[in-house]
C-alpha cells in the first residue's frame, strides 16, 4: 500500500492487515468459484481503495494540497473511514459467501433425514457450527444463515453491491428484510 502520513502507524498497519486478509480471502475463494472480484482484490493489494487521495498521501505536509494542514488531514481521515466501510462491506459479501457455501455443503454432507425430527436435528447442527466460528448465538447465526441464502440466491444484485462495497450491511440486510 501507498505511505499514508496521516495515518498513526497502528491505524496504517490494521488497515494493510486487513486489505490483505481480505484480498487473500478473496483470491481463495475465486479459486474455486467464480464470486470474487479479482478487481477488488487487485485494488486492495494495492490500495487504491483506502482513501487514497490527493489529501491522504499529502496530509500533514504544508502546502502539499491545500493552505491547511488540518484541514487535509481530516479530509485523509474520513477518505480512510470510507475506505475502511467499503473493506468491511467487502468482508461482509465474503462472509455472507462462505457461510451460504458451507450451508449447502453441510446440507449435502448430511445423511438423509429420516423423519422431520431428524431434519430439525441436522439443521440445529448446521447453525451451532456457524455459531461457533462466528462466536455468535445460535439465534443470530440462524438469522445470518437465513439473510446469506437470500443473498444468494433471490438478491444477487444485493450481493454484487455488497461486494463492490457500494452498500454496507446494514443496507443489505434491510434489503433482505423488506423484500423477504
Amino acid at each position: 500500500m501507498k505511505s499514508r502520513a496521516a495515518w498513526s502507524g497502528d491505524s496504517g498497519a490494521a488497515v494493510e492487515a486487513v486489505a490483505a486478509s481480505v484480498a487473500v480471502l478473496a483470491a481463495l475463494l475465486g479459486s474455486g468459484a467464480d464470486h470474487a472480484d479479482p478487481a477488488a482484490a487487485d485494488a486492495l493489494r494495492d490500495g487504491n481503495d483506502l482513501g487514497d487521495s490527493d489529501a491522504v498521501r499529502g496530509a500533514g505536509r504544508p502546502g502539499a494540497v491545500g493552505g491547511d494542514p488540518l484541514r487535509d488531514l481530516a479530509d485523509a481521515l474520513l477518505d480512510g473511514l470510507a475506505g475502511v466501510a467499503r473493506l468491511e462491506a467487502r468482508t461482509a459479501a465474503l462472509k455472507v459467501q462462505l457461510a451460504a457455501d458451507y450451508a449447502r455443503a453441510a446440507r449435502f454432507l448430511a445423511p438423509p433425514a429420516g423423519s422431520v425430527r431428524d431434519r430439525a436435528a441436522q439443521e440445529m447442527a448446521l447453525v451451532a457450527e456457524v455459531a461457533c466460528v462466528l462466536t455468535v448465538s445460535e439465534r443470530t447465526a440462524g438469522a445470518f444463515l437465513s439473510e446469506a441464502r437470500a443473498l444468494t440466491t433471490a438478491l444477487p444484485l444485493t450481493l454484487a453491491a455488497l461486494r463492490a462495497g457500494t452498500i454496507s450491511w446494514q443496507h443489505a440486510r434491510i434489503l433482505v428484510e423488506e423484500t423477504g
